[in-house]
């Protein structure tokens, strides 16, 4: 087994990443707002931002400053402006895939905060304690986390990463069948599209998801190489068999009791010798703080969800061979916590 080398925490440390969730609630605020949208040019004064968005000068002067003091502006004086390097993305604009608005909204919803501050009760319950979890359709916070994705660069480039570690065994495929489950803006399937002409894809999501992925199939010309179902992913008919079935960023709402039925699913699903690629994050057993920020999402999940967590590549290796599947691969892309598991459907 072995161990991370990374320094323990001083405590003055500790007090400082306490503190780090009012630079959360300063940007959180800015995006609400709209105030980065009038400081993408020259130095403007805070009254002046104040009177575009419709908030309270002093207020928007303790704001501005607030950033300022944490790097998001330059600030000299009453007058601020956003560093060129940041105007993509703070500053919403038609197709600009750059644009983190939306992340910020996801990262920092009510739901979220209100989550995590009782924390320390989900623990003790071994489960979130809100009113609505994240795996269900009701979840107020799906639309967000679609808005996110539907204009998230991460998002796509994650995708993209997918279709090229599948290139060497797709491009031998003239034809390509594709299940993309709880597809979300259906980024994935349509990178797999691109990469592979002859492939059609089938999107299936809760019904107030899709509409994302239907703007986007028709935005990138291949609405004609596209079906979609709307339901849950655990009750509605998933058709098939596929030759890849793609599973992206939901797992870790569930208990591996439900991965396991879902994966059960799956493996009628996938055509022998078919390929099932999963991306998630995927924590580490012997060795946290190799990547804490899986970690910290597994504690964002025992909040936000009744029974979700991260799970280990071990713990996905063996709920794999279980429903006949091979040892998956693993995949990454330098800068995300995602990591790519491809499996092979065994005959």
């Amino acid at each position: 087994m072995t161990t991370s080398q990374a320094p323990f925490l001083t405590r003055q440390e500790i007090i400082g990443t306490l503190m780090e969730v009012r630079k959360a609630a300063v940007i959180r605020a800015a995006v609400e707002l709209g105030v980065f949208e009038h400081l993408a040019g020259e130095p403007v004064d805070a009254g002046t931002v104040a009177g575009a968005v419709g908030a309270d000068p002093r207020g928007t002067r303790i704001l501005l400053r607030a950033l300022a003091a944490i790097g998001v502006l330059r600030g000299e004086g009453d007058r601020f402006t956003l560093p060129p390097g940041l105007v993509k993305a703070l500053v919403p604009a038609e197709g600009n895939y750059e644009y983190i608005g939306a992340a910020v909204r996801l990262t920092s919803t009510d739901a979220e905060w209100q989550g995590l501050a009782r924390l320390a009760e989900a623990v003790r319950r071994g489960g979130s304690v809100l009113d609505v979890g994240l795996e269900n359709p009701e979840a107020v916070y799906l639309e967000e986390w679609a808005e996110l994705a539907a204009g998230g660069s991460d998002t796509i480039a994650l995708a993209g990463r997918t279709a090229e570690v599948l290139r060497p065994w797709t491009r031998t495929r003239a034809e390509l069948s594709a299940l993309d489950l709880a597809c979300g803006p259906g980024w994935y399937g349509y990178a797999l599209a691109a990469a592979n002409p002859g492939s059609r894809v089938h999107g299936v999501d809760f019904p107030h998801i899709l509409p994302y992925a239907e703007r986007n199939a028709r935005e990138r010309g291949i609405a004609d190489r596209v079906t979609f179902t709307a339901g849950d992913m655990f009750e509605v008919e998933l058709g098939g068999p596929y030759d890849v079935v793609l599973v992206a960023g939901v797992l870790h709402h569930f208990s591996a009791g439900r991965v396991r039925t879902l994966l059960g699913r799956l493996s009628g699903a996938v055509v022998p010798g078919g390929r099932l690629v999963i991306a998630a994050p995927v924590i580490s057993d012997s060795d946290p703080a190799s990547d804490p920020r899986a970690h910290l999402f597994s504690a964002l999940m025992l909040v936000l969800t009744r029974e979700g967590q991260v799970y280990s590549l071990e713990e996905y290796t063996q709920m794999l061979a279980d429903h006949g599947f091979a040892a998956p691969e693993l995949h990454s892309k330098p800068g995300s916590s995602i990591r790519i598991l491809v499996a092979e459907r065994l005959g």
